[in-house]
């Protein structure tokens, strides 16, 4: 199967699961496969749609530091709400594949919504963004994670990823310091050069439940290798 092929292939399965943003990200895609196709009067192989799309996720990171840069408040707030609407159904897709969820996360002393999706056709790996509760002061904390990973993931698709703290010391220094996993899955606490000792990467995973949500079901305690989460300076 060519990449064209699974590509709109990912577009029926978007359809049929009702999945709006994977949909219109994929258009996008296929838009500009055919608008080079166009242009060229050409049909694309699998190396040149490779091109498209490493030329798209070019123009959005060149967006991203723009964004970063300018530090516009309002887009900063549009970014906080479109980030909590996101949470909202994820955390709702959550409940409704496994309802007990609901009261795991009530009882928590906090948790952690992530979802990535738009352009997951990448080189390398994924990101997202997501927010983190902390139940009691009811305040939340706005994160970013990346997921380093080899080959082209074109079908990676949309996923949504809960974390639920079973202590508020696992959860503010998830917040205060970020995550990061290694290849092998282990998990160190801080990132940026602030990886924590005496094992207690190790202590604050164990104080937390992860659950992964995609196309293919629910997963507890899913693969996390080349995870890295941390403090989104931006939007706090």
């Amino acid at each position: 199967m060519t990449l064209k092929e699974r590509i709109t292939e990912d577009m029926k399965t978007a359809m049929r699961s009702g999945e709006k943003d994977r949909l219109a990200v994929i258009r996008l895609l296929q838009a500009a496969i055919k608008q080079r196709e166009v242009d060229e009067r050409i049909v694309l192989d699998d190396a040149q749609v490779t091109s498209v799309l490493e030329k798209m996720i070019k123009q959005r990171k060149e967006s991203i530091v723009q964004f970063e840069a300018g530090k516009r408040p309002e887009l900063a707030a549009k970014e906080q709400a479109e980030i909590q609407k996101a949470s909202k159904e994820s955390l709702e897709k959550f409940y409704k594949k496994k309802p007990e969820i609901e009261g795991q996360v009530k009882a928590a002393p906090g948790y952690a919504v992530f979802r990535t999706y738009g352009l997951s056709f990448v080189v390398g790996g994924s990101g997202g963004g997501g927010v983190a509760r902390d139940v009691q002061a009811k305040k939340d904390t706005y994160m970013k994670m990346a997921q380093a990973s080899a080959g082209l993931q074109a079908g990676a698709g949309e996923k949504d990823l809960l974390i639920i703290f079973k202590s508020k010391a696992a959860y503010d220094n998830f917040v205060q310091k970020g995550w990061e996993f290694g290849g092998a899955g282990s998990i160190s606490a801080g990132v940026g050069g602030k990886t924590a000792g005496g094992g207690s990467g190790a202590q604050e995973i164990s104080d937390a439940t992860t659950y992964t949500l995609t196309r293919n079901g629910l997963d507890v305690g899913g693969a996390m290798q080349g995870t890295k989460f941390w403090k989104d300076k931006d939007l706090n």
